[in-house]
């Protein structure tokens, strides 16, 4: 018994500290993700290496490493795509120990963890508001930045890591207290991921936060709408991959859409190059992990950006609320586009593994209570969201944040819809 309460206590604590690990060390939710784990492990005595119930997402996800694996009979670069997939051995299995975890959970017990997650984006969003207010004291002290200025190439850009990760889970937070009948509390993680968007001045978390609530309410509306948009947009999402290479220049673009920000149009030049890449290797792809390698990614190229501010260089001669002309890599480590990645390294057949893989997600959860269809929806909008403009597919810390995110679910959208009424 006292064993048991001390594992309920760890994870409770675990699940609330995710959102301030997330800011100081974004990539420490890999360690969160083997702590949880281990914790399982301890708690359920091994139970949860049970394997869970035969899924084809399941299925598919073995099929896509596997044919990751296979990459590096043909992937341009040597050396690259082993490596890789077996890296990402030990996150499935973590991940997977931690969904049977959070799958066992009682309703008593998922509540105690959304209120966790709670309190995590609150205390966070407060940490970082005190931060931005002292010139990031408390970063610089975590980073031993001591005194010396952020330069603006580096300037809060690992809290921007974490307001991407604390947006979409203030979107679940909220999503789950809405449906749950905790209508006052739903505010406090929506209103705590909007000051850390805000602090640091993350698009890409103000498009996960904004689309994920959006997607809930639609949800909350019709649930089938809501799916088959979700599986419309993941179908769109792959189907368009291989045209980026028609995408126009970003000339036009800048002129056309003048609020798009400078890191949106580099962006769109770096989708371009990404399928020009594509259309050289489209069936088997470049292989695993070979977007860091793949010809012309390191060179630059002419790239039209709009500053808001002031210019990351100070030699370029592009002063502040000007489009200028630059030259940009072409491709930094990576696309920042999952479905693009997918198709750079893994061609046609990994865009399929990967797409039905994300449909049949969507398949299980129809198995999910009915209450929580769109808070699952919503959820899946805000990390697609960020899957398609940030970070590469294959980050151990990004991936880890993921499996985080479903146990989250897992454990919460299995409350019986009698139960969520009950107070934690």
């Amino acid at each position: 018994m006292k064993e048991a309460l001390m594992a309920k206590t760890l994870t409770v604590l675990l699940v609330g500290l995710a959102p301030v690990v997330s800011f100081f060390a974004f990539r420490g939710t890999v360690v969160l993700l083997l702590a949880l784990a281990l914790v399982g492990l301890w708690s359920e005595r091994g139970r949860c290496l049970a394997l869970p119930p035969l899924r084809l997402w399941l299925v598919l996800l073995a099929m896509l490493l596997a044919w990751a694996g296979l990459s590096a009979l043909w992937a341009q670069a040597a050396g690259l795509a082993l490596p890789k997939t077996a890296s990402l051995v030990p996150l499935v299995l973590a991940g997977g120990i931690v969904l049977n975890y959070f799958r066992s959970m009682d309703p008593v017990m998922a509540r105690r963890i959304v209120v966790a997650l709670l309190i995590g984006l609150a205390a966070t969003a407060v940490v970082a508001g005190i931060d931005g207010r002292t010139g990031a004291k408390v970063f610089r002290f975590v980073h031993d930045l001591g005194r010396e200025p952020l330069a603006a190439d580096r300037s809060y850009a690992l809290p921007k890591a974490a307001a991407t990760l604390c947006a979409i889970w203030g979107v679940i937070c909220a999503a789950i207290c809405w449906s749950w009948g905790w209508r006052g509390r739903a505010a406090v993680p929506v209103v705590a991921a909007a000051i850390l968007v805000w602090s640091v001045s993350s698009n890409t978390g103000l498009l996960a936060l904004a689309a994920g609530l959006g997607m809930f309410v639609v949800g909350a509306i019709s649930a089938w709408l809501g799916r088959t948009l979700m599986a419309a947009a993941i179908i769109a999402t792959f189907a368009a991959a291989p045209f980026a290479s028609s995408l126009p220049d970003t000339m036009d673009i800048a002129m056309r859409f003048p609020w798009l920000p400078h890191s949106g149009l580099h962006r769109l030049a770096i989708w371009h190059f990404t399928g020009q890449r594509i259309d050289e290797h489209s069936i088997l792809g470049w292989g695993m992990d070979g977007a860091r390698s793949v010809p012309g990614g390191e060179d630059n190229s002419l790239v039209t950006l709009h500053y808001g501010g002031e210019p990351f260089n100070p030699d370029n001669n592009c002063l502040a609320k000007t489009t200028c002309v630059l030259a940009q890599q072409n491709l930094p480590l990576h696309p920042h586009n999952f479905a693009l990645q997918v198709w750079l390294e893994l061609g046609a057949v990994g865009a399929a593994l990967f797409a039905a893989m994300l449909l049949a997600v969507m398949a299980a959860a129809t198995r999910i209570e009915k209450w929580a269809t769109a808070p699952f929806l919503a959820t899946m909008t805000a990390v697609l969201v960020v899957a398609s403009t940030a970070y590469g597919i294959w980050q151990a810390w990004w991936l880890a944040s993921i499996w985080f995110t479903a146990a989250i679910g897992i454990a919460a959208f299995r409350v019986p819809t009698e139960a969520t009424r009950q107070s934690s």
